[in-house]
């Protein structure tokens, strides 16, 4: 639900209206407000049935110069649930990227009577446009292309190399379709990846590997993954979390517009 007050600025209303449809491309909302399903990915490297990773967080609360947005999730008791849009409600419009909203530690210590608390965030989202470019030297590959199965059969063929495992990366499943990444030919310099997926939008997830860092590569795969047919017609986020400057240093290279704030309690 969207908590007031509303602001009547159409440039802060219209920030709210993306919010509202970032939370739409990312949970199962059902009519009473309550969030249903966490968010959908497709695991591995080309399109299969999207999966869900892990439930949905207790709390979600997301805000902007125009007003706030609460969703608690559908197995909250009732009365756990009241209090804490209760404690929303009186939020005032959350516009501090620095600073988490004022009624998180009375809340996060409700959560906490029933199981530990994890916190996410506070993150800044920004609104990411479609088709942007960005002019680099590395080799954009793409999901979906002939020079993508090019790349999968070859990771396919010789295993994934050190650096992907000593990134965490355990196999081509954990190339969450759709995709794209940067290479020098051969190597894999940075990728994008998509956490988040449904029919209406998807938020995109950055990895560069770190002798690669700092030379662009995160704002050329971003651009590349904006681009991508597979994501034409949804609406698609980039997210980071607000103390992380070197995510954000790539919003600015990209000319990204911050469109809110947003935190989880799990």
């Amino acid at each position: 639900m969207v908590t007031p007050p509303f602001s009547r600025d159409p440039a802060a209303r219209r920030d709210l209206d993306q919010l509202k449809r970032h939370v739409a491309a990312t949970f199962l909302i059902s009519a009473s407000g309550r969030i249903e399903r966490g968010p959908l990915r497709h695991l591995g490297p080309r399109q299969t049935s999207a999966v869900e990773i892990v439930a949905g967080p207790r709390l979600f609360f997301a805000g902007c110069s125009a007003g706030n947005i609460v969703h608690v999730r559908h197995d909250v008791d009732d009365e756990t649930a009241s209090r804490a849009i209760a404690a929303a409600e009186a939020e005032p419009p959350w516009r501090n990227l620095e600073a988490a909203p004022r009624f998180l530690d009375a809340v996060a210590a409700l959560f906490s009577r029933n199981a530990p608390v994890e916190i996410i965030g506070p993150e800044v989202v920004f609104a990411l446009t479609p088709g942007l470019t960005y002019e680099h030297a590395a080799t954009i590959v793409q999901a979906d292309t002939a020079e993508g199965e090019q790349l999968l059969n070859r990771l396919a063929a010789e295993g994934l190399p050190q650096p992907l495992l000593d990134a965490g990366f355990l196999n081509l499943e954990d190339f969450w379709w759709p995709w794209c990444a940067a290479t020098d030919g051969h190597e894999i310099l940075s990728m994008a990846f998509t956490p988040h997926l449904t029919e209406a939008g998807a938020e995109i997830g950055v990895f560069t590997f770190p002798p690669f860092r700092s030379h662009g590569l995160a704002a050329a795969v971003t651009a590349g993954w904006s681009s991508l047919d597979s994501l034409k017609g949804r609406t698609l986020t980039y997210s980071t979390p607000t103390r992380n400057r070197s995510s954000r240093n790539v919003a600015a290279r990209l000319g990204l517009r911050s469109i809110g704030v947003r935190i989880f309690i799990k």
